[in-house]
């Protein structure tokens, strides 16, 4: 009998380039094609946080939920895959 807005996402708050390399970790790929930049060189239109993630705590507070690691997620995907 809950309502509003829930943000869910996992509990952890990473740059870009940390998941690129996770998910090149995970799925063996090559993690030299994978070339950190900063997000002033992207000269993007619209401001972009530093990190993505989000704030989970209403969820955690009101409903039993746990969510997933990046690290569970991504073997998830991996193995939803095959």
């Amino acid at each position: 009998n809950k309502n509003g807005v829930y943000n869910v996402v996992g509990p952890e708050i990473i740059n870009r380039y940390e998941l690129a390399l996770r998910v090149a970790d995970t799925f063996k790929l090559d993690k030299s094609l994978i070339i950190p930049t900063s997000t002033a060189k992207l000269n993007q239109t619209a401001k972009r946080p530093l990190n993505g993630g989000l704030y989970i705590d209403k969820i955690l507070q009101e409903i039993n939920y746990t969510p997933k690691s990046i690290k569970e997620a991504l073997l998830e995907m991996k193995f939803r895959s095959m």
